[in-house]
């Protein structure tokens, strides 16, 4: 129950209300209530390896692309609005898969994305580090440079499509 409500206290608390009526910030307020619902429901799903038809239908709405409010279509996009029960339990599944990868060191040590405590900051560290290593010893080793041009193209590649998309 308290890693249940460790995922839903740490969900944005959306007023969006799906199919079934309930939204986030309702589930938030009278957890205490149904929260043990809540619990059984998910834990159902995972223990029989389904997902409820009704939890898979999705609410599509426009919203403005950049600042700017406009009633052109063109000037919007879709976004996809899951019932609550959905998005907690795709976050009990995501939080159990990657504790389980990580205790059985499923993970290379270079797997930076989506992992505690990793992040692009901590990838450019093990480039650098890397570089310097190879530098003190004499040896620029070429797939050091290689890793370090993908970092540059990637993160080129984001700031272009980030100044094409302002």
């Amino acid at each position: 129950m308290e890693a249940l409500w460790g995922i839903i206290q740490g969900m944005k608390p959306s007023s969006f209300e799906g199919p079934d009526g309930l939204s986030v910030k309702t589930i938030q307020t009278f957890f205490d209530g149904f929260g043990h619902i809540v619990l059984d429901l998910v834990n159902a799903s995972l223990e029989t390896g389904t997902v409820p038809a009704s939890w898979k239908h999705a609410t599509i709405t426009p919203i403005p692309k950049g600042k700017l409010i406009s009633s052109d279509p063109s000037s919007t996009r879709p976004i996809s609005m899951l019932p609550a029960i959905t998005k907690i339990t795709e976050r009990a599944v995501q939080l159990q898969l990657a504790e389980y990868m990580e205790r059985h060191h499923l993970l290379s040590e270079t797997q930076h994305g989506y992992r505690k405590s990793h992040s692009c900051e901590t990838a450019l560290h093990v480039v650098t580090d890397d570089i310097l290593r190879a530098m003190d010893s004499g040896e620029i080793a070429l797939w050091a440079m290689r890793r370090l041009s993908v970092l540059l193209l990637a993160a080129s590649t984001i700031t272009t499509h980030g100044l094409l998309t302002s």
